[in-house]
């Protein structure tokens, strides 16, 4: 129900905008969790969550602030002007976030030891 309501909403957005979203969303917040739970046995739970928040957002945001939203003849919004970011491909820069943020999250957020995971339990 809620993906036919999006295609409906977004029907006559410019195509161009919407599969750039899409591929950047779908690197940003995939390719870094995919090769941290591959390649990084210390990739824990709150570094995987950051991961794909952040890559999300960073995403998202960037991609609304950028030329493909506003500011351009060819934009979704070609009479607002909220596009102080340059680039028209996000993903060089939402990407490395991810990954950095999918970094510091499994630093910051050790796992906890065996024995204490069993006495938080019991």
């Amino acid at each position: 129900m809620l993906s036919i309501g999006l295609a409906v909403w977004v029907q006559g957005w410019n195509v161009g905008f919407l599969s750039a979203l899409a591929l950047a969303v779908a690197a940003s917040c995939l390719l870094p969790a995919l090769v941290y739970s591959l390649f990084w046995s210390g990739y824990t739970r709150t570094g995987l969550l950051s991961t794909l928040y952040g890559g999300l957002c960073c995403a998202i945001g960037l991609q609304i602030s950028g030329p493909a939203f506003s500011g351009t003849p060819m934009a979704l919004l070609p009479d607002w002007h909220i596009d102080w970011f340059p680039l028209q491909t996000v993903v060089l820069v939402s990407m490395p976030v991810a990954f950095l943020l999918g970094g510091l999250g499994s630093i910051v957020g050790k796992r906890r030891s065996p024995a204490f995971a069993h006495r938080a339990t019991a």
